[in-house]
């Protein structure tokens, strides 16, 4: 029998000729797709998968991040700059598409007469399972110094020599960091410059990140001395600042921070609430991936702006209206990476984006386990059935009967009704997904499947005032 195979231009009746070619050189075997996906990793600003959400989210969040920046999207001027600099955090969902609307908000305000944009990767150069702020201020200055050496741009002598000159001061004066870095003290003391410093700060981020025994000696000097490790820090920002305005590169420079989202609790904690006069007294314009469980702590982040990046809303708070905006653009995600003939229904690929609830990792995660176990060559209902319950059973050894109760209890309402102790961990684990920038909450679909959901929903049922006390 002849399979059936998705209509695409039913699906996609008015489509530009880009949209046609990326659809078309989709791969067409699971198993190629599934090879493909990659979605622990950003999609650049030029790839042709990217997808434009801000419908789907039922939010103007790229408008409100490039207002509190200054940018008049409309116009397409920059309208105000803040002489102090601003430090602002994007709130999201780990895996709701983060770094990628951070590359593509980037990439707008990468401009002469806007910014000059520093994309800073964490996760490539320091250990985010130990991060401080003095890691990240290290990683931040070797990859300004880097970038600007790319474009073949000289500092001042007196901001380099500033900062060279706390090197001498406080960091080769501490024993084993001198008896480490004897070369690099050598050369300090007897001059150098902009290369020298570069050298510098890229031989200690990557210390910082081996875990050499150096790491907590050079903490422990940035954080007795960051007075002046922060003051010559802007200096250097302040003077790439005026070269790179001279040379028609852009107006400021824009530090895009991509990994704090990523990690761990006590990590995040210190970093943006703990730390934050620290981190904050460096003034030049910042934007931090941050993770929703930070926001829902309840935590003071009166130091910072932010703003938030929805989830992918599905379905209307009734429960029932589908978002139509919403199922074309993850439609539209999918097919990108998995040729339309892979499917027999389009009820297949809706239950897959239905059961993400539009959470975008988690969906690819979906279409991958439905890759792997496609019999046929094609995803249907039972490869969909399959990717569900291996989803699912990821979620389930990571849950406690508190958690399912807390997770019934929050769906009975649905609105945001306070934060409890238990909110940023059910947030930060994905098993209750935020919309509308956290006013309407609700269980991960796969996870109002498993048994233990199911059992806290009739423990609640059974005795109503349970939910008051959770």
């Amino acid at each position: 029998m002849e399979l059936l195979v998705i209509d695409i231009d039913d699906l996609f009746p008015v489509r530009s000729s880009a949209l046609t070619a990326a659809l078309e050189a989709a791969p067409r075997h699971p198993l190629e797709a599934n090879a493909h996906l990659n979605f622990r990793f950003p999609l650049t600003a030029q790839d042709q998968r990217y997808v434009q959400t801000t419908q789907a989210r039922a939010e103007s969040f790229a408008r409100r991040f490039h207002s509190k920046l200054g940018f008049d999207a409309q116009t397409g001027q920059m309208r105000a700059l803040s002489p102090q600099g601003l430090h602002l955090l994007l709130f999201g969902h780990v895996g709701c598409g983060k770094s990628t609307e951070l590359s593509q908000l980037a990439a707008t305000l990468h401009h002469p007469d806007r910014f000059w944009t520093l994309h800073v990767d964490l996760l490539a150069l320091i250990d985010p399972g130990d991060a401080r702020y003095s890691d990240v201020w290290f990683a931040v200055a070797a990859e300004l110094l880097n970038g600007l050496g790319k474009l073949g741009i000289a500092l001042p002598d007196a901001p380099v020599r500033r900062f060279q000159g706390w090197f001498i001061e406080h960091v080769f004066t501490e024993e084993r960091i001198r008896a480490v870095n004897a070369d690099l003290a050598m050369e300090t003391e007897l001059g150098g410059g902009l290369p020298l410093l570069g050298k510098l700060l890229s031989r200690f981020t990557a210390m910082i990140r081996a875990g050499s025994t150096c790491r907590e000696s050079l903490r422990d000097v940035v954080r007795n001395t960051y007075g002046e490790f922060a003051s010559a820090l802007n200096a250097l920002i302040a003077a790439a600042n005026g070269v790179l305005s001279a040379q028609g590169q852009g107006r400021q420079v824009l530090v895009v921070i991509d990994g704090p989202d990523r990690f761990r609790a006590e990590d995040w904690r210190r970093f943006f609430v703990d730390d934050v006069n620290q981190l904050t007294q460096l003034e030049c314009f910042v934007v931090y991936a941050a993770p929703l469980a930070l926001k829902v702590s309840g935590d003071r982040l009166d130091l910072f702006e932010h703003v938030t990046l929805p989830m992918v809303k599905l379905i209307d708070e009734d429960d029932r209206t589908r978002r139509v905006e919403a199922f074309d653009a993850l439609r539209e995600l999918v097919l990108k990476r998995c040729h339309y003939s892979l499917f027999p229904q389009l009820a297949d690929l809706d239950r897959l984006i239905e059961h993400s609830g539009g959470h975008l990792r988690d969906l690819l995660r979906l279409l991958s386990y439905a890759c792997t176990d496609a019999e046929q060559g094609v995803i249907d209902a039972r490869a969909v059935d399959a990717a569900i319950a291996l989803l699912a059973a990821d979620y389930r050894y990571s849950l406690s009967k508190a958690q399912y109760l807390a997770l019934a209890s929050i769906d009975q309402g649905r609105t945001n009704e306070g934060t409890t102790p238990l909110l940023p961990e059910l947030v930060s684990r994905g098993a209750l997904l935020e919309y509308n920038a956290g006013s309407w909450r609700r269980t991960h679909p796969v996870v109002r499947t498993l048994a233990g959901y199911a059992a806290a929903s009739r423990k609640l049922q059974a005795a109503p005032l349970l939910a008051e006390a959770l």
